[in-house]
């Protein structure tokens, strides 16, 4: 049982976390073992994001303070809480990846803060599939240049002395 003085506690935590987030994933971590969370907190702090576990009632609190129309109980089971400062792709990447190697670690929904709208389970799974920006990026590159190369490999083809000597040939005739 919480007492009252820690419930304000952790609704003032909460509303200063919600201060500093963008991004907010719900994530239903029943059976995942403690050291595993752990590697989580250390994954997430690299996207300057925190794992932060509360009941559902004072989330819902703390929404309602922020004037956020969001009910954290339509899911069903316990829920910790992801709150994300960054680009959601960054946030989403290692969270995604986690719960791939943990299964008990089930993502299941979001909110996105700046728009206060919600983020449905399968965006998040969508963005958290993808690859890396920078793998993106070197992908987009290669296919932007591909036609450029084929052209300078023809242009080449064409420069060297054997490729002259043939269409000499078939000019002759």
């Amino acid at each position: 049982m919480i007492t009252k003085r820690k419930k304000v506690e952790i609704i003032d935590e909460g509303t200063n976390q919600l201060d500093g987030a963008k991004l907010l994933l719900f994530a239903d971590f029943k059976g995942v073992k403690v050291e595993e969370l752990k590697d989580l907190r250390k994954a997430l702090k690299q996207t300057n994001s925190k794992f932060k576990v509360m009941k559902k009632r004072l989330l819902r609190i703390i929404f309602q303070k922020k004037g956020i129309d969001f009910d954290p109980l339509k899911f069903e089971s316990q829920v910790g809480t992801i709150f994300g400062s960054g680009e959601i792709a960054e946030i989403v990447q290692p969270i995604y990846k986690f719960s791939k190697e943990h299964p008990n670690f089930k993502l299941v929904g979001g909110l996105n803060i700046e728009k206060k709208e919600e983020v449905p389970f399968e965006t998040i799974q969508m963005i958290g599939s993808l690859p890396p920006r920078e793998i993106l990026l070197a992908q987009l590159m290669g296919t932007l240049t591909a036609p450029l190369r084929g052209l300078m490999y023809i242009l080449q083809e064409r420069s060297k002395p054997s490729s002259r000597i043939w269409t000499d040939r078939l000019s002759d005739e």
